[in-house]
């Protein structure tokens, strides 16, 4: 640990294609989202009660975006992300923003979507295209539109696939 990255944006920028970074225990506090453009894991070493993402700032961002088919977060609480029209963000996915588009798309399994908001849809989670969410709950997620949980667009049954998800209590 004596070399770890000082933020998960950072440890994403520093490594090669199909890398695996571990993320300690901890809040943390995101400023920007976690941008993950290549075929990387993240993943927390010891599950989402212990590693917790979270917006740091009251400016409308969401905490992360995959924009690759073997891009992967494992093993998060997202929490307090919102997405609305503004300069980083737009209106999916508060918690979480998959593109699926141009063959894209990603990976988030074993995590928890909590209190996140979404102008439009996706309050938790927003897969637009393809992706995958496995072992993951939705808890107390609003969308001020369609899917307060979760909301998929452009997709079907194939190529937007949730496994194994709790949803409970989302708006």
């Amino acid at each position: 640990w004596n070399n770890a990255a000082t933020s998960i944006q950072a440890a994403v920028v520093a490594v090669l294609d199909n890398s695996l970074i571990q993320v300690s225990n901890g809040p943390y506090n995101v400023a920007i989202p976690i941008t993950i453009t290549n075929s990387i894991a993240v993943r927390s070493v010891n599950g989402a009660a212990n590693t917790i993402i979270r917006r740091a700032d009251p400016f409308w961002h969401r905490l992360a975006v995959l924009y690759h088919t073997n891009a992967v977060l494992d093993g998060f609480t997202f929490t307090n992300g919102a997405a609305h029209y503004s300069f980083l963000s737009s209106d999916r996915g508060g918690g979480v923003w998959i593109d699926g588009n141009n063959a894209r798309g990603g990976t988030v399994l074993n995590s928890v979507f909590l209190g996140n908001y979404a102008y439009y849809m996706g309050g938790g989670l927003y897969i637009g295209y393809r992706g995958l969410a496995s072992n993951c709950t939705f808890v107390g997620n609003t969308a001020a539109q369609y899917g307060g949980g979760l909301a998929t667009e452009n997709g079907n049954d194939t190529t937007c696939v949730f496994r194994d998800c709790l949803l409970s209590n989302n708006a």
